[in-house]
């Protein structure tokens, strides 16, 4: 579908109350793969790959992410819908809800903070390290070090699976390969962080028990603020639970969406 300087590839599928998805920051609409079928069987689902990630073009001029998802929903057709965001993907919904929150029926924030929350120095570093990395041309080395972070986590008893390891890799070496040509995207001002007690509308927050404690704790910030939330932890998962433990996550979200859909 076209957008303003480039397009946006998607998938849509099923029959139902429209539903939407939103990918990490380091996957692409790929990442869904697993919990597709079983969702597309009851709702009418969509997902998309953000500019510069999977098949869609790279930015050609500065962008707001959250507008790219309304352009979704106004090409499909979709008046409101729920949408599922994980990491970077439910920074940018938390950001549509407040841009567009007559768009929105309900939220699926999945491992993720809100624009505004800054990482604490450790992880900040680790995070430079990886985008240094990249920066200079060593993807290899850019794409462990977010693998490690990310996808290993912290805490597991047992190594990620190799798996779900091997996916990421090549969802995130595709953004690599690609992530230094667009332009930047542009987030809400003010921040969503700073706003979190106006999104209105039912919220699922899903965090992963080995995620990195930045983000489990941003998680329970932002389900704090939200006035009509409901938390959920997840066991023997890390910063991607969609492609950790697929079954698990489908019966979160199909419970919540059973009583706000």
């Amino acid at each position: 579908m076209p957008v303003e300087g480039g397009e946006l590839a998607y998938d849509v599928e099923g029959d139902g109350p429209p539903l939407v998805l939103v990918h990490a920051g380091i996957c692409d609409r790929r990442m869904w793969n697993d919990v597709w079928p079983d969702l597309t069987r009851q709702y009418r689902v969509a997902r998309f790959d953000m500019r510069g990630f999977g098949d869609s073009t790279v930015a050609a001029a500065p962008y707001a992410p959250h507008d790219d998802v309304v352009a979704v929903l106004d090409h499909l057709g979709f008046e409101r819908a729920v949408l599922c965001g994980v990491s970077f993907g439910g920074a940018v919904e938390l950001d549509v809800a407040l841009a567009a929150p007559e768009r929105v029926h309900a939220l699926v924030l999945v491992c993720c903070s809100a624009r505004g929350m800054p990482p604490p120095a450790e992880l900040r570093a680790l995070m430079d390290e990886a985008d240094e990395a990249g920066e200079r041309g060593d993807i290899d080395v850019a794409v462990e070090l977010e693998l490690r972070i990310w996808v290993d986590g912290v805490g597991r008893p047992a190594p990620a699976d190799p798996s779900v390891r091997e996916r990421v890799r090549q969802m995130n070496r595709r953004a690599w390969e690609r992530a230094l040509e667009g332009a930047a995207p542009l987030p809400l001002d003010p921040p969503a962080s700073q706003r979190l007690a106006d999104i209105a509308m039912p919220t699922l927050v899903v965090a992963g028990e080995h995620d990195q404690p930045w983000i489990t704790d941003s998680c329970r910030v932002i389900a704090e603020a939200v006035p009509d939330v409901r938390f959920e932890l997840m066991h023997g998962v890390a910063h991607l639970p969609p492609l950790e433990r697929p079954a698990a996550f489908l019966q979160l979200v199909n419970a919540f969406l059973d009583e706000n859909g």
